[in-house]
């Protein structure tokens, strides 16, 4: 049986799960492959905000679902530019 906090969450899982990985896979050393799993897991997020009903999605429901996909999509979007405009190589 899922607790009433649990269920609420519900997708938001897949958010916070992805991020986690990212950050995991740069703690190992691969900036650009972390950063791309975190872009990706805001780009899922905003996807099955889009498409899923508000009783489905939980916590991944903040404003209107027009608001969230924009700032979800926007999110992994300018973690994309960061991630490859960063610089590696010493100067």
């Amino acid at each position: 049986m899922i607790g009433p906090r649990a269920s609420a969450l519900r997708l938001w899982w897949v958010l916070g799960l992805g991020f986690a990985a990212g950050l995991a896979i740069i703690a190992l050393g691969a900036l650009r492959l972390g950063g791309f799993v975190m872009a990706g897991s805001f780009a899922l997020a905003g996807i099955l905000r889009l498409v899923l009903p508000r009783s489905v999605v939980g916590a991944l429901v903040v404003r209107s679902r027009g608001y969230d996909v924009v700032a979800l999509w926007g999110l992994a979007l300018a973690l994309v530019i960061v991630v490859t405009n960063v610089e590696l190589s010493p100067r």
